[in-house]
């Protein structure tokens, strides 16, 4: 996109700890060459989060610094496009969430000085109309629970293996290969979850440090002291806990919300229960705490989901969003059960297989606050649902705990 015409400013989006800035350093260093001026790097990472018309003059003032130059106060846009105008360079601006406000300096920039290219680092699309948006998500790993060799070239396990050796430089990848792929799985590939997760190796097994996971152990808020290269990457409760503060309280509430689904949801749904807006929705994808899922549905990333599921228990509206939630999708199996019942349709039971996940939530929610009324008016779609799978044994547990 870079190397291209049209693409002046693309922005890398994705939350804290993805690999935004480590990308963006490679780019620069790949494509140094290929512009006259070089490539400038602009560290926004220390600025205390700014709001108003003075990010612009900051800004500008940090790109001066970054290209050896003073800029006259009061005419920092100005003086920086007269520098910056005649040339041929790209200017990577990193962790622009800090300093949102300066966008119209980035798109005053874009459009005057033709043959600068900005690459920004941001948890925050810029939203400028001219903006090509790049999503970063979490390393591909492979999709199966059997280790071979082969794997350890896949991207997740390949840094995992890479870190892991760091703290045991005998880790042996053959011997813990399935606890390798469970971890990667647990993290989703989130980079720095694979930082955290292998510092624990100095203390725990590979073994330990996947059952933890897996079981939901936050063992990654309260990761081995280290001294981090940016200190809010130490763990991942203050990675989302920055993000927090930068939301305003209504996405606050959404947020955390929305942290209790599992499996994902429509926006239909989120709006159902959750109180908010799509505008609201659209914001938090923007902002890399939603994520797009399959056909049409939004997720929350397992390990932010943890974050805001304590955000919501600490809130005092933990029992009423969950009661809100558990009516929501508890309407929703008593309607396509009641037409699978009335007219055989399979068609309807069948699309609520993507609602497993909440509607176990929403059992969960059920029996730990003794609702016997629900909790009758939920089984029969529920075992309805759980014998078209053939999940005779699930079902049978959960009859049991009813």
């Amino acid at each position: 996109l870079l190397s291209s015409a049209e693409a002046r400013v693309v922005t890398l989006v994705g939350p804290g700890g993805i690999g935004k800035t480590h990308l963006a350093l490679a780019v620069g260093a790949l494509l140094s060459a290929h512009f006259a001026d070089g490539a400038c790097f602009v560290d926004l990472s220390d600025l205390a989060p700014q709001t108003g018309a003075e990010c612009a003059a900051l800004v500008a003032h940090r790109v001066a610094a970054a290209l050896g130059i003073a800029l006259p106060a009061g005419r920092e846009r100005e003086s920086l496009l007269e520098v910056l105008a005649p040339g041929r360079q790209l200017l990577i601006l990193d962790n622009f969430e800090q300093v949102a406000d300066a966008r119209d300096l980035v798109a005053t920039l874009a459009r005057h000085a033709t043959g600068l290219r900005i690459l920004v680092t941001s948890r925050h699309q810029l939203g400028l109309a001219t903006e090509w948006i790049v999503r970063l998500c979490g390393l591909p790993f492979p999709d199966t629970e059997r280790w071979t060799p082969e794997l350890r070239s896949a991207p997740a396990p390949s840094l995992f293996c890479e870190l892991a050796r760091r703290q045991q430089p005998g880790f042996d990848a053959d011997a813990d290969g399935v606890h390798v792929l469970r971890i990667c799985r647990a993290v989703e590939g989130y980079p720095l979850g694979l930082v955290l997760a292998a510092r624990w190796l100095a203390t725990l097994s590979c073994r330990d440090v996947a059952d933890r996971l897996c079981a939901g152990a936050h063992v990654l808020g309260e990761a081995p002291a280290t001294l981090p290269e940016n200190p809010r990457h130490s763990d991942m409760a203050s990675v989302f806990d920055h993000s927090w503060r930068l939301l305003e309280p209504a996405e606050q509430q959404v947020l955390s919300a929305l942290c209790m689904c599992r499996g994902g949801f429509t926006p239909d749904s989120a709006l159902a229960f959750c109180g908010g807006t799509l505008t609201i929705l659209a914001g938090l994808t923007a902002k890399s705490l939603l994520q797009p899922a399959r056909h049409g549905r939004l997720d929350v990333h397992p390990l932010l989901r943890d974050f805001g599921e304590r955000k919501l228990l600490h809130s005092g509206a933990n029992g009423a969003v969950r009661d809100a939630h558990a009516r929501h999708f508890l309407a929703l199996l008593q309607a396509g059960h009641q037409r699978f019942e009335a007219h055989a349709d399979t068609v309807a039971l069948d699309a609520l297989r993507a609602e497993q996940g909440n509607l176990r939530v929403v059992f969960d929610h059920l029996v730990s606050s003794g609702a016997i009324d629900a909790l009758a008016r939920l089984l029969p779609g529920l075992c309805a649902l759980y014998r078209m799978q053939g999940w005779f044994d699930e079902l049978a547990g959960l009859l049991q705990r009813a």
